[in-house]
């Protein structure tokens, strides 16, 4: 039995099939070919022949065209080796036809059905005439409607379940806070319902969930009942250990079903995928380099889109035109961490966190902050900044004002700059700061 068989959804035989049946010439290629070598020199002949066939090609490619050059890129490149920044430069060899090769003539497979549905779509449109399928916008709005939505009775019974089930995990948090909060806390109530009834009262306030979202393992378990499953919590255990943040705002984990067996429903996935740990994350934790390289930043050194950039960590930038900004204080948390964000580099770094009761720096007029708007302002190139975080809009309204002030004073002193210059001499103008 070969690997796929026991870790994956398909079984070599029916991937062989797959191919067999729906792209007999790349079936025949492999299958008379006397040598894995062979196989991949006659399917670079039969790709180049094809392409050559095409005209028109530097004005106008199709899909088909399009595949064909995609695989013949594969093909360079089998054999490769890449090191993966993600998983601490560890190395991957690029595998893709040997794979094929593989699931045709040997008897084990070591690639995943991820692999072989990815490949099948590429293979379509080289070796069949199989025409993407268009649908009318009627059809779009029908397969829409028919899939279930948050305002099904349902789905919101359902939820109004989970906010209760929430709820109820909060009281004991809220009651046993050292620095009880001068609104969220308890006066007169003394029974369940009447404490209920108030949270359910501050419930749409937003400043409630910031102030009690979820922030140890116990607390999860609190407010799902001690449903999870044992896997889950596991990971968030581990995930604490090496310093990943818990910060789960309850609205977001009422939307999480959990069944008393522990078990889930299947719509509810995609924010599960946001909420909780996986294993992949916890691994990597502790030896992330950069899931975007260009993030590597070492005082006095360009990164690795070759700009110069201000000391420290608020600015990152990758083109000519646009940079981003990322304010010191508030703005650098979130109303609730994605367990998949792309800045989880500047969460293992310190550079993000959570730390919200921490008192506000006083960023608003910082030596510090003028530095950076200097550096965007002197910069011939830069058209757009775009100001994020955390979540920019985390900070507070006074110092979004502050910041926002200083970026437009900075971009009117430019604009003025520029029109004053020859045209030689004119510098990028601002057209936008979101």
């Amino acid at each position: 039995m070969s690997f796929i068989e026991n870790h994956y959804n398909n079984t070599q035989k029916e991937i062989r099939n797959r191919i067999e049946v729906r792209y007999p010439t790349f079936f025949t290629i492999i299958t008379i070919a006397s040598g894995y070598s062979e196989y991949v020199t006659a399917l670079k002949k039969w790709l180049e022949n094809k392409l050559a066939s095409h005209k028109n090609l530097d004005f106008h490619i199709k899909s088909k065209e399009a595949a064909y050059v995609r695989l013949l890129v594969l093909l360079e490149n089998e054999g490769a080796e890449f090191a993966d920044p993600s998983r601490n430069n560890q190395k991957f060899i690029s595998h893709t036809f040997y794979w094929l090769w593989q699931a045709v003539r040997e008897d084990k497979v070591y690639a995943t059905s991820d692999f072989f549905d990815d490949i099948t779509d590429l293979l379509d449109r080289a070796f069949t005439n199989k025409a993407n399928k268009e649908i009318t916008d009627d059809q779009l709005l029908k397969r829409m409607q028919e899939l279930p939505k948050g305002t099904d009775k349902k789905i919101v019974k359902r939820r109004e379940d989970n906010k209760i089930r929430v709820i109820k995990g909060l009281i004991p948090i809220i009651e046993s806070t050292k620095n009880p909060h001068k609104i969220y806390h308890f006066t007169s109530e003394v029974t369940i319902a009447e404490k209920l009834e108030t949270v359910s009262k501050w419930w749409d306030d937003y400043r409630f969930h910031l102030r009690f979202a979820i922030r140890t393992v116990e607390q999860l378990q609190q407010t799902t009942d001690y449903r999870l499953p044992k896997s889950i919590i596991q990971n968030f255990e581990l995930g604490v250990e090496k310093g990943i943040p818990i910060f789960i705002n309850p609205y977001y984990l009422s939307l999480i079903h959990v069944n008393k067996d522990g078990t889930f429903c299947k719509s509810d996935r995609t924010i599960r995928d946001y909420v909780f740990n996986s294993k992949d994350l916890v691994d990597t934790f502790g030896e992330i380099k950069a899931w975007e390289k260009e993030d590597i930043i070492e005082e006095g050194k360009p990164n690795a889109a070759g700009w110069l950039l201000p000391n420290g960590d608020s600015v990152h930038r990758r083109y000519p035109e646009v940079a981003i900004f990322i304010p010191q204080g508030r703005g650098r948390a979130c109303a609730g961490l994605c367990v998949s964000c792309q800045r989880m580099y500047g969460f293992q770094k310190g550079q993000l966190n959570f730390n919200m009761e921490e008192k506000e720096p006083k960023v608003d007029r910082t030596e510090r902050r003028h530095s950076i708007l200097d550096y965007f302002e002197t910069d011939s190139h830069l058209q757009d900044i775009l100001i994020t975080g955390g979540d920019a809009f985390m900070n507070t309204d006074e110092g979004l004002r502050n910041i926002l002030d200083d970026f437009y004073e900075m971009a009117k002193r430019k604009k003025e700059k520029s029109e004053s210059q020859d045209d030689k001499s004119k510098i990028a103008v601002f057209q936008r700061v979101r």
